[in-house]
């Protein structure tokens, strides 16, 4: 049964929890996601649970899978460039800590890009 959480935004987690990720996309009025996750779970076919149910959803997507375990600021850059270049409004995190670090990263950057300018300012990147 999945279970939902609300903090800032919301969180589905325990059995079934993907198959409520197209639904609640299009209820939330959202028009294309990036999919973040990491190359292993990319290759291994883990993320396709959730592109295969945006796919049957006709959801449209883009999937950046070039997280590093504990994810420099220059990932976190990349995955935000992605989200620009794609056009995307949303973002999915598939996977544990790193792509969901990196999800949530992106994210804040994309919101406030002038984070990322002065953290690359100072050394970080």
């Amino acid at each position: 049964m999945a279970q939902r959480m609300i903090w800032n935004q919301t969180a589905y987690f325990g059995a079934g929890c993907v198959s409520v990720v197209p639904d609640e996309l299009a209820r939330r009025g959202f028009a294309k996601a990036l999919v973040v996750t990491d190359q292993v779970l990319l290759d291994t076919g883990v993320t396709t649970r959730v592109t295969d149910l945006l796919d049957a959803a006709g959801f449209p997507y883009e999937v950046f899978s070039d997280v590093a375990p504990n994810p420099p600021i220059a990932n976190v850059l990349a995955g935000r460039e992605a989200f620009r270049s794609a056009g995307a409004d949303v973002l999915v995190a598939v996977g544990g800590g790193s792509p969901q670090d990196t999800c949530n990263a992106v994210g804040i950057i994309a919101a406030n890009p002038e984070f990322a300018d002065v953290r690359s300012r100072e050394g970080v990147a």
